[in-house]
Order: C-alpha cells, then structure tokens, then sequence
C-alpha cells in the first residue's frame, strides 16, 4: 500500500469537515450540484436536484430546506416560468467554497510535491 494515501484523505475530510453550514455528505453534494449548475450558467430547480441520487427526495427537500435556512442555497423566482424556482449559492456560501477549494489543492499539492 502507497503510504500517505490516509493522511491526505484525513486532511482532505477536515477541510470538508471545517465548512460552515454543512453537516454531512450530503449537504455537499447538493451545493456541489447546484454550484456547478449555477457556475455554468444553467441554474437548477429541484426538480432537477431530485433524480441526481443524492439520497431520497425526502432527505434532499430535508437537506436542502436546512442549507437555505442556514443562508447557504438560495431560492430565486424564475424570469422566464412563474411557478420555477431556481436554487443559487448564497454569496457567503460560494465564499467558503472557494476557500475550501484551495484548501483542497493545497492538500493535493503537498501530497504531490512529497512524492506520496
């Protein structure tokens, strides 16, 4: 077995760990999702958020009202269709996320100057 392997993917699971906002694997795979979506200029509804297989619809509407009353997704009414609702990183959520994103590089960095 290559050694480093399990203290990088130790650091790796602090920096995850140290997110404000989110709790669990989950919570970061829904704002991973409606980050990349938002990012591409294609926001996502949940009815798109849905069949993505984060976990059940029940657990992703639970996770997803929790994220947005803890002020990291945002619900925004939709220009073109009166009833969609497109979902948005807040600001202070796509702040983290970047720095959590060169805390993640750094890690990689390291790993790959050190040769394990």
């Amino acid at each position: 077995m290559q050694e480093g392997i399990f203290k990088t993917l130790k650091a790796l699971r602090h920096a995850y760990a140290s997110l404000p906002g989110i709790s669990s694997c989950r919570d970061y795979g829904i704002m991973t999702e409606v980050g990349y979506r938002q990012e591409t200029g294609n926001p996502l509804t949940l009815k798109q958020l849905l069949p993505l297989n984060i976990a059940s619809h029940a657990t992703v509407r639970r996770h997803l009202r929790q994220l947005v009353g803890a002020g990291m997704v945002v619900r925004c009414n939709s220009c073109q269709y009166r009833r969609e609702v497109h979902l948005e990183l807040s600001p202070r959520a796509l702040a983290q996320l970047r720095d959590h994103c060169r805390q993640v590089m750094a890690i990689v960095r390291a790993r790959e100057e050190s040769g394990t």
